[in-house]
């Protein structure tokens, strides 16, 4: 996967699809495909997408027509049209079939309706939704079609309370399948059949609108788009940042000089930002899907995020710089990963822990363990004063809705970590806490950033705090601005830096 979409790319400029030829001007601030009514351009855009990746398999010749200038793919022949069209506040399907010289229609409703002629049609009037379609297609609609359709709860499953998803299934069944479905729509002597597009659901949360925007355009277009955005704000954004002759005064914290530990805040904090760290992240981007088995720049990354959080000029709640992680209020360890030795047994490298443990102690550190099936754990051991009592969080970030606390408990991995914690400091765990977050959109993508976002949360406040429960707004944009930052350190870009920073700090309080 590529990298995201830039927030201040113009929404004037367009995509052009590859399959359709259409044209997508979709704004980044419509979110509507996270509502239940999507607007027309989210629609459009999501099933061009769907028409890009998978309109080829088993030759399928699929067309979709959005009015009269805005149709395609133009200058061949298909043998389906897709149709979308709004009626009673919900999306719903006409579909050209034209070897056929047959139109039919597809109530997309999120219900499921009884299996009966009659239930779920459309009123005559809708006839004006689809008018600009009937006559590109060239053939008369049937009333017969109009008060008799087709009900999506009768041909696929399962049922998606969004409409707008079962529109986009439906048309994805097309794809896959392009004779078998035809004939379940317009074969009456067709067994009636159901097909099971449980499949798609995962595919579609794992479209990244965004990273789709680069795939088309190009990175360099659309770093030349950036570009042009940038000149036009580059002296207000200046002004905002504390600037002098582009050089950063505090990004975070008033733009006076004042003394820390014997320095300017005038000073350059360049330092700060790693740009291996920022290089190694935009790599493994490319393979989000297996992030967790190459976790090793996470530490690297969360190191850059540590030092960052424990200066003044870029975090303000400071009231000194704090150079030594012994003065720190939190320390992130080094992550461990671990994977199956056995059919359900999955064990990470207790050297490596056991040589962390070796290095140094710290009153109150977060291990972060990542397994081979995608799901992570933060595990937080706090020391009291006595050095002899210890306390055990633990945040599990997963994308599985099985996830339980018990099972947690019972995890080999887990209770290894603890064992041999307590072993080498010879100390008693009073108790052992969890908290959840079980996200809704099963992308790994998400579980790195919902990962990211958690130990940047803790290290910039200094707290483990056990009830973080990041909604999906917050970890989409948290996770641009991430990515932002990281091709403008890469870039060197100082002012786009320090206000993607800024930006992306907003979303931690």
């Amino acid at each position: 996967m590529l990298a995201r979409e830039h927030a201040d790319i113009s929404p004037e400029e367009i995509i052009t699809h590859k399959k359709t030829g259409m044209k997508s001007r979709l704004k980044l601030s419509d979110n509507s495909h996270r509502e239940k009514v999507w607007s027309q351009e989210m629609l459009f855009h999501y099933l061009n997408m769907i028409l890009d990746r998978f309109s080829d398999v088993q030759e399928s010749s699929i067309g979709l027509f959005r009015n009269t200038k805005s149709h395609g793919p133009k200058g061949s022949m298909t043998r389906i049209v897709f149709h979308p069209f709004k009626w009673n506040e919900d999306w719903h399907l006409a579909i050209g079939f034209s070897d056929l010289q047959k139109m039919l229609f597809l109530n997309c409703s999120g219900q499921n309706f009884p299996y009966e002629k009659g239930v779920g049609s459309f009123s005559l009037k809708a006839v004006l939704a689809v008018e600009d379609f009937v006559h590109f297609f060239g053939h008369k609609i049937s009333k017969y079609a109009l008060k008799y359709p087709k009900i999506y709860s009768h041909i696929f499953e399962p049922v998606s309370s969004i409409n707008a998803v079962n529109l986009l299934s439906a048309v994805f069944a097309f794809c896959i399948d392009e004779v078998a479905v035809t004939n379940t729509f317009c074969d009456l002597e067709d067994k009636p059949r159901k097909y099971d597009v449980s499949v798609f659901y995962p595919v579609l949360k794992g479209f990244d609108r965004y990273a789709y925007t680069r795939s088309i355009l190009g990175n360099n277009f659309v770093d030349g788009m950036i570009e042009k955005s940038q000149k036009n704000d580059s002296e207000l954004l200046d002004e905002e940042l504390g600037l002098k002759n582009g050089k950063a005064q505090s990004i975070l914290a008033p733009s006076t000089q004042k003394q820390v530990l014997g320095k300017n805040t005038g000073d350059d904090i360049s330092t700060l930002f790693s740009k291996h760290a920022a290089e190694q992240f935009l790599n493994y981007l490319v393979e989000v899907d297996d992030f967790y088995k190459v976790p090793d720049f996470l530490d690297e990354l969360v190191e850059m995020f540590e030092n960052l959080s424990h200066d003044s000029r870029t975090n303000p709640a400071l009231e000194q710089s704090e150079k030594h992680y012994w003065e720190w209020n939190l320390l992130t360890r080094e992550n461990l990963y671990a994977e199956y030795t056995k059919k359900t047994k999955m064990e990470f490298n207790e050297k490596s822990l056991e040589a962390t443990l070796k290095a140094a102690d710290h009153r109150n550190q977060v291990f972060p363990l990542v397994f081979e099936n995608g799901i992570v754990f933060l595990v937080n051991i706090t020391t009291e004063k006595n050095k002899f009592v210890t306390h055990v969080k633990v945040i599990v970030i997963s994308n599985r809705a099985s996830t339980n606390e018990r099972a947690v408990l019972k995890n080999y991995a887990l209770k290894r970590l603890v064992e041999m914690y307590v072993w080498q400091y010879k100390r008693l765990v009073k108790n052992i806490d969890v908290s959840l977050i079980i996200l809704k959109d099963h992308s790994p993508y998400n579980v790195l950033i919902c990962t990211l976002y958690c130990l940047h949360y803790f290290v910039f406040k200094g707290d483990f705090a056990l009830d973080i429960k990041p909604d999906v707004a917050t970890l989409d944009n948290y996770g641009i601005r991430l990515q932002q930052l990281m091709h403008d350190i890469v870039d060197n870009k100082v002012s786009r830096r320090n206000a993607d920073y800024k930006g992306m700090i907003k979303y931690l309080h």
